[in-house]
């Protein structure tokens, strides 16, 4: 089997699900009302991220190389060795949603004393603190 062949199979994580991400980008652009500046700004974060994700997993790939090796026993490719950049894709991610979850923090309490009560508001703030969490 040459190389071309098992690493294929390498699966290197991507820090972040962007289906999921984007879900939570709109969630939060419809808390704040569309303002411009905030999806403006949560775009060019999440586009910052990924880019940041991409380089750190292809220097990862490039240093993992080398010690992938396929296992007869288990009839699996496999490595012994843990690439030093790659918890920084965890790094990367966790960053994003902290920076949506303090955003959606802030408006809940602006939120939290005004007499404007909407189920569905609570229900979006929950939902976004439990996903955090």
């Amino acid at each position: 089997m040459d190389n071309s062949e098992w690493l294929r199979g390498v699966n290197i994580p991507r820090g972040l699900e962007l289906d999921a991400q984007v879900l939570l980008l709109f969630r939060l652009h419809a808390l704040w009302g569309g303002r411009r500046s905030i999806v403006i700004g949560t775009i060019t974060l999440i586009l910052l991220i990924y880019a940041a994700i991409t380089v750190v997993a292809t220097f990862s790939i490039l240093e993992l190389i080398p010690h992938l090796h396929y296992s007869e026993v288990a009839r699996i490719c496999s490595a012994d060795h843990r690439p030093s950049l790659m918890s920084a894709i965890w790094t990367f991610a966790l960053s994003f949603e902290t920076v949506i979850f303090i955003m959606t923090a802030a408006k809940a309490f602006q939120y939290r004393s005004s007499e404007y009560h909407n189920p569905i508001l609570h229900i979006l703030y929950r939902d976004g603190f439990a996903y955090y969490i």
